[in-house]
């Protein structure tokens, strides 16, 4: 039993979905969480697992309350799939009134898990283009992530106009290649995809670029001939096509260590927050201003 599970967990490529799929049915949705904000900048859309609502919960008490962010003209929503699990109808009811309550999930009717993220990135991916198309940036960000959205506004700020069409950034691989052992969670066998070097790419889990660049994505997407388990490397190979090559922004910090010699407060995202008390303690360190 637990060889099979071992075999399920390290061949994610095996249960790749077909990427053609560019049709969601919305289990749950606010349509009007983009429509409400005055000025739009920014949509921040975090990537949750259905059953984590002690990490949803942190998140909306610390970096985003939005005694923080609303005026910076930014919002945010859960990204969800289905629960697939024994419970899972136990589950869904509890994501509808986690919904009902606080309004910033999206849950569309595919099933969660590793393997589907390109799946995940192509819903959030609808979601900017067709229900939050009046905010110029998207943020792609994960929920085990810190996000200081004063300095990510900031850095929005920053960019010029003329680069909208092209604009992506985050940490950037830009020396990666396929992982060939099979047991390993990034295995890609030659098969699936022959090139011996993958190219540049942002790691999923702190990604921003612009909603324009998001719908020459979707239109790309579904042309791709692979069934690739890897949704930043995906969005790498389009972009390859699309000659739009991604910008590296230093202050998104993904590997330990990368990022040692920033101060905290001077960061725009921070990965591997792994308890909520890590995450409530940095926040505290930070002190930001509050507008209630």
């Amino acid at each position: 039993m637990t060889f099979v599970w071992c075999a399920y967990y390290f061949a994610p490529y095996k249960l790749a979905f077909d990427i053609k799929i560019t049709t969601f049915n919305w289990t749950i949705l606010n349509k009007e969480t983009c429509s409400q904000q005055r000025q739009p900048l920014l949509l921040i859309i975090i990537r949750s697992s259905p059953d984590r609502w002690d990490r949803r919960k942190a998140i909306r008490a610390t970096w985003g309350d939005p005694c923080t962010y609303d005026r910076l003209r930014v919002r945010y929503m859960f990204l969800i799939g289905t629960y697939a699990g024994w419970n899972k109808m136990r589950v869904n009811q509890l994501l509808q009134l986690e919904s009902n309550l606080y309004g910033d999930i999206a849950q569309y009717d595919y099933a969660d898990g590793y393997a589907r993220l390109p799946l995940k990135q192509i819903a959030a991916f609808t979601i900017a283009t067709k229900y939050c198309s009046n905010f110029p940036f998207v943020f792609m960000t994960d929920e085990d992530f810190f996000v200081h959205i004063p300095n990510l506004v900031s850095y929005i700020e920053q960019i010029n106009t003329d680069e909208y069409a092209t604009f992506i950034g985050g940490y950037v691989y830009n020396d990666s290649s396929p992982v060939r052992q099979r047991l390993n969670r990034y295995y890609v066998p030659a098969e699936v995809y022959p090139n011996g070097s993958y190219p540049w790419f942002t790691a999923g889990g702190a990604t921003l670029l612009t909603t324009q660049l998001i719908g020459r994505l979707l239109e790309e997407l579904p042309k791709l001939p692979m069934r690739l388990h890897l949704e930043d490397v995906t969005t790498g190979i389009v972009l390859e096509k699309l000659r739009v090559k991604p910008r590296n922004i230093e202050k998104i910090c993904i590997l330990w260590g990368s990022c040692q010699d920033i101060p905290l407060e001077l960061r725009i995202a921070v990965h591997g927050y792994e308890t909520t008390a890590d995450l409530k303690r940095d926040w505290n360190k930070l002190k930001l201003p509050s507008t209630c």
